[in-house]
């Protein structure tokens, strides 16, 4: 059985937040032959009263609308199979590497997790988050989760066991063909903290580049079913600085000896946002300035290396261009080099 290349996703309505606009478009630019679906909570109630009657009275009953999307998902994925992410996981790498020769793929959340009381109250020694799941479709692990999901039924408890983390990694351990799936660690799609996220530590540089060194995809954690959203939309609730004392002592006296490196990324080559960037840093009054673009489109056999060049993808004519970027494409600036194969660095 082989995974559909299909990725599917909730939200209440087919208006889903601009906050999560982003981050639905990286899964398109990394994956872009998959058809991405999204689901509405009338989509949903549908699915279940035309392909699981029986669970309707159940499904249209829960108190907490997180329930429904649980169960949403899973009855999705069993009848048609997929990909499904939650609106506030991004995606960093394709997909089809992960996936390759698997039938279901889950990932464990990070282990720090495990600290915290209610999971320490549950008894549960690993976690299966149901944020990121890949499925066949028809994949008989989605009846044991259906079982699970009935039984929990008769017992007063929240979410998590009625369906979501707890009753799925139950239903995982008492899976006799546990074989079947991949059980993926923590890195590859969990790589970061709830904490790490709340605290908006998961921005530290450091932090992010050994994160998500081996990450396919990070759950930023959003919990928009028991936390209150921050104020700023999205935004972590609080960032943590440190402010170092002495750092103005290394300027020089004359401010336009202090050299302003302006950083952009062209990895796409040649395109309109590309064009807006350099056309900002061209309007930066400060004289002692340099921009570094960052692209892997290098040409090699140029004695600069900068293989830049206008071109209809930007969906303007090359006359259009800023002239000093042209020239920076033309090679005709005072300095335009490549560093380490993937740095084009043009003073423009």
């Amino acid at each position: 059985m082989a995974i559909p290349r299909t990725l599917h996703q909730l939200w209440k309505t087919a208006d889903v937040p601009a906050r999560f606009t982003m981050l639905r478009e990286t899964w398109r630019k990394r994956n872009p032959q998959r058809e991405i679906r999204l689901w509405t909570d009338a989509d949903l109630d549908e699915l279940v009263a035309s392909r699981y009657p029986d669970l309707l009275s159940l499904f249209r009953g829960y108190k907490e609308p997180i329930c429904r999307a649980d169960l949403g998902r899973y009855l999705v994925l069993e009848t048609f199979g997929g990909v499904y992410a939650d609106l506030d996981c991004e995606c960093l790498k394709p997909l089809d590497p992960l996936l390759a020769g698997q039938e279901l793929m889950v990932g464990l959340e990070p282990e720090e997790h495990l600290k915290n009381d209610v999971v320490v109250e549950s008894g549960l020694r690993r976690l299966i988050c149901p944020s990121f799941i890949a499925s066949a479709a028809g994949h008989p692990f989605w009846a044991q989760v259906r079982s699970h999901v009935a039984a929990a039924e008769s017992r007063a408890s929240g979410p998590l066991t009625l369906t979501g983390t707890f009753l799925l990694t139950r239903a995982y351990e008492d899976y006799a063909e546990r074989a079947s799936i991949a059980l993926l660690a923590s890195p590859p799609l969990y790589p970061f903290t709830k904490d790490q996220c709340w605290s908006g530590n998961v921005f530290e540089l450091d932090v992010w580049e050994r994160g998500s060194r081996q990450a396919y995809a990070v759950h930023y954690w959003a919990g928009g079913w028991f936390r209150q959203a921050s104020p700023l939309d999205g935004l972590p609730w609080a960032l943590r600085t440190r402010v170092v004392d002495g750092a103005a002592a290394s300027y020089p006296s004359d401010p336009s000896q202090t050299r302003i490196t302006c950083v952009t990324g062209a990895d796409e080559g040649w395109t309109q946002a590309l064009e807006m960037a350099l056309a900002s840093y061209l309007r930066q009054t400060h004289a002692n300035k340099e921009l570094l673009v960052l692209t892997e489109k290098v040409d090699r056999r140029s004695p600069r290396g900068c293989s830049l060049t206008p071109s209809a993808r930007s969906g303007r004519r090359a006359a259009s261009t800023p002239p000093a970027a042209s020239s920076c494409a033309a090679g005709t600036p005072a300095s335009c080099r490549t560093r380490a194969g993937s740095i084009c660095s043009c003073n423009l």
